[in-house]
């Protein structure tokens, strides 16, 4: 089993568990990778993270990288840059 873990701009984790495969997990995430959310990730049942994604912190840009799942999270309210 695995478990789908978005956390939103203003700091708030949405938890979707018992996934029943990766891929399944890998649609998931894709779908909640969006510009209300900063950062995604895949974790196991006993909670070993296996994939994260972050997203850019420019204002209404979605691009989003896979980065190392061991990388500093950021907790709380994100501030975002916005380009003129």
């Amino acid at each position: 089993m695995f478990i789908v873990i978005s956390r939103n701009n203003i700091g708030d984790d949405s938890v979707i568990n018992n996934v029943d495969s990766l891929g399944t997990a890998e649609s998931v995430a894709k779908k909640l990778r969006v510009t209300t959310n900063h950062m995604v990730c895949i974790d196991t049942a006993n909670g070993e993270r296996l994939k994260r994604w972050d997203r850019s912190l420019f204002a209404n840009e979605n691009k989003w990288r896979q980065v190392d799942v061991d990388k500093m999270e950021i907790l709380g309210t994100i501030r975002e840059v916005h380009r003129r």
